[in-house]
């Protein structure tokens, strides 16, 4: 990739109806860290990620503010639509004019992506119009 910086939207809007739990999903801890805790890591690390766009429901705002004050990326938080491409939407919405050639988009509710895959993903993308990681089982 050369130089070109990109845009990181972390989606958490979820309702984690299926999780069935007392905390949605992207709040419980793993390893002493929330998922959306894991993730930020994992974008915030990326050199080519100059702005996260971290997208939640209405009622989490806050509890996602407290998370996200400790990094030194460029972090916005915003709220989530009723359906997964109407969060998508709302980031894509916010994104400033022209500023980043790349945009990348992830579920916070799978916190195993690693820097290591998102570099790969960024590297390939000069050879297509878009590129999605695929990890076999």
């Amino acid at each position: 990739m050369n130089n070109k910086s990109c845009c990181a939207i972390l989606l958490a809007a979820g309702k984690s109806t299926r999780f069935n739990y007392k905390i949605k999903k992207q709040f419980c801890k793993v390893y002493n860290k929330t998922l959306l805790e894991h993730n930020l890591d994992v974008f915030s690390s990326i050199k080519f990620v100059k702005y996260i766009i971290v997208v939640v429901a209405k009622e989490d705002l806050s509890v996602a503010k407290k998370f996200c004050e400790k990094y030194k990326k460029n972090i916005v938080i915003i709220e989530g639509g009723k359906e997964r491409y109407n969060s998508v939407y709302n980031a894509v919405k916010i994104i400033p004019d022209n500023k980043f050639k790349y945009i990348l988009i992830h579920d916070v509710a799978r916190p195993l992506v690693t820097k290591k895959l998102i570099n790969k993903c960024l590297a390939n993308i000069k050879n297509y119009d878009c590129v999605i990681p695929g990890i076999p089982p």
